[in-house]
């Protein structure tokens, strides 16, 4: 599930959580404290996502305390949204109260009746595929639009008079370009290990920032960037996540926690080591990927600790760390429109 991130994206995750405090407030016996639900003597931390998706017009992780609230309700009138919302959070409350039972089961009906919550919040039930079709005909205004930049005149001029043609058929509003970054949960673990570690150390280089996210069930790595940067580093992501454990089962000398970790640090400083040395291309530090990360993300951490460890294990993991080989089909080199320099810059802030 991709989270969504737009200035247009975060101006309607404000006025969902502000509709949820309503609802809390007046419809449940429950008190919102700032951002956290007040259940009994203890406090749950309660978080709005906005995502995009056809298929569904909201979701609930209850081990997250997550509601999630599809982008294409903004065109939904103010009834419609809060129905959706009411529906999402008593999913999270079945949860809260009875614990992990079956999605719709009685114990979910019974708080729909509880708080008077009618069948068109039970159910939800929502047809998103008029905004699919808007989806489709404002993406190809845009590209139109690109197209009228053209030099052959009668090229954009014909591509323009298409693009006006689209926009007052459909009775489009003006479409103001802006910034759209996505995060992904791309890994998910028990604990956070040092191949996770190393995996988000080389990640770095991708053109996305990728920080650790821990709750009551485990630790999942995310990734923040565009869609289609962070659908490159998902790919990477996994590819190590196999791989690295591959290149340890190979290692005949080392045993133990101790040396695994030292050999997974190496890892990560060979392949920095072989960007900085070799002659190849190297994504270079992006001011506006670092920025929108400073302006939309609130939560999660970037892992930094000094650790010796085992010196044979991570010279071990150095030299495999300086012949690791990322597929072509996950290559950044394959990613148009990114600036590129030949010295390493991490595309992670330092003070993130």
């Amino acid at each position: 599930m991709d989270i969504f991130y737009s200035k247009r994206a975060q101006l309607f995750r404000a006025h969902c959580f502000q509709l949820l405090q309503h609802i809390i407030a007046e419809e449940t016996e429950y008190t919102l404290r700032a951002t956290r639900l007040e259940i009994g003597s203890t406090l749950y931390p309660l978080h709005v996502s906005i995502f995009q998706d056809n298929n569904r017009a909201g979701y609930c992780i209850p081990h997250l305390f997550e509601i999630g609230i599809a982008m294409q309700l903004l065109d939904e009138d103010e009834s419609t949204l809060k129905n959706v919302i009411r529906h999402e959070l008593a999913h999270l409350l079945t949860f809260l109260v009875y614990g992990d039972v079956p999605h719709h089961g009685p114990e979910f009906r019974a708080i729909c009746t509880k708080y008077a919550w009618d069948a068109e919040v039970s159910y939800a039930s929502i047809d998103l595929s008029k905004h699919s079709e808007k989806k489709k005909i404002q993406s190809k205004v845009q590209k139109l639009l690109a197209l009228s930049h053209s030099s052959n005149t009668h090229e954009a001029l014909s591509a323009l008079s298409k693009a006006q043609q689209l926009i007052d058929e459909h009775a489009l509003e003006k479409m103001d370009a802006e910034d759209e970054w996505i995060s992904r949960r791309v890994l998910h673990t028990n604990r956070l290990s040092q191949k996770q570690k190393t995996i988000a150390e080389i990640l770095r280089f991708f053109h996305v920032i990728p920080t650790f996210h821990s709750y009551a069930g485990g630790v999942y790595l995310d990734l923040f960037g565009t869609k289609q940067c962070v659908d490159y580093g998902a790919q990477i992501a996994q590819y190590l996540n196999t791989e690295l454990e591959h290149l340890w089962n190979e290692q005949t000398c080392l045993k133990g926690a101790r040396q695994k970790k030292s050999f997974f640090i190496g890892i990560a400083e060979g392949f920095t080591i072989t960007l900085q040395t070799k002659n190849r291309d190297v994504i270079a530090y992006d001011s506006s990927l670092a920025q929108a990360y400073r302006t939309f993300i609130t939560k999660g951490s970037v892992i930094r600790e000094k650790y010796r460890g085992d010196i044979e294990g991570k010279k071990i993991g150095q030299k495999e760390g300086k012949h690791l080989c990322i597929p072509k089909a996950a290559s950044p080199s394959f990613i148009p429109g990114i600036q590129w320099q030949r010295a390493p810059i991490y595309n992670i802030p330092p003070d993130l």
